[in-house]
């Protein structure tokens, strides 16, 4: 001991535990509980991380979700528009279509005139 003396408080606790063996016992069971304590924290925070890497998650699909929803009204609206226009194209053809059928029988009406008018002169 006296070329170590800094062992000298571990040789006497040695020596207690020796004596009084239910302080290992004691001193086991008290380690047990804090590695016991030590492990449910750990699950916790274990579990508190997964939860937060799924939040983040779920509020990234939602992000996405909402520029979808964005972006399918715009191209809603666009539809819309193009449907107009579309039908305002139609409206014009059946316009176009009303003044070719006058100008057809205004034709007929001439070419009557014109065959009249040759069946005079002969």
């Amino acid at each position: 001991m006296a070329e170590y003396p800094w062992l000298e408080d571990i040789y006497k606790e040695i020596a207690m535990l020796r004596q009084k063996p239910e302080e290992v016992l004691h001193m086991f069971s008290e380690a047990l509980k804090i590695m016991d304590r030590n492990t449910v924290h750990y699950m916790i925070e274990e579990q508190q991380k997964e939860l937060e890497e799924q939040l983040e998650k779920l509020k990234e699909q939602q992000k996405k979700s909402e520029e979808q929803q964005k972006e399918l009204k715009e191209q809603q609206k666009l539809l819309s528009e193009k449907d107009q226009e579309i039908h305002a194209k139609d409206k014009t053809i059946q316009s176009m279509n009303q003044k070719l059928d006058i100008q057809q029988q205004e034709i007929e009406a001439l070419k009557k005139q014109l065959a009249a008018l040759q069946k005079q002169e002969i």
